[in-house]
């Protein structure tokens, strides 16, 4: 039984991880410019583009 839930987790993170390089890879483009423009993290999470995102993260079930 733990043998199956390790596994479960194992594949679920994996997919998790996944997930997360395929969004990141569509999302970086677009909050690049409020990252590098000196205000940081503080531009980017203004942009709709980063929730956006990872609403999909999250749907996606990671």
């Amino acid at each position: 039984m733990a043998f199956m839930a390790a596994a479960g987790f194992r594949v679920g993170f994996a997919r998790g991880a996944l997930v997360f390089l395929f969004y990141g890879a569509l999302a970086l483009p677009r909050l690049w410019p409020a990252l590098s423009a000196g205000s940081g993290v503080a531009a980017a999470a203004d942009t709709p583009d980063l929730w956006m995102h990872l609403w999909a993260f999250w749907r996606a079930g990671f």
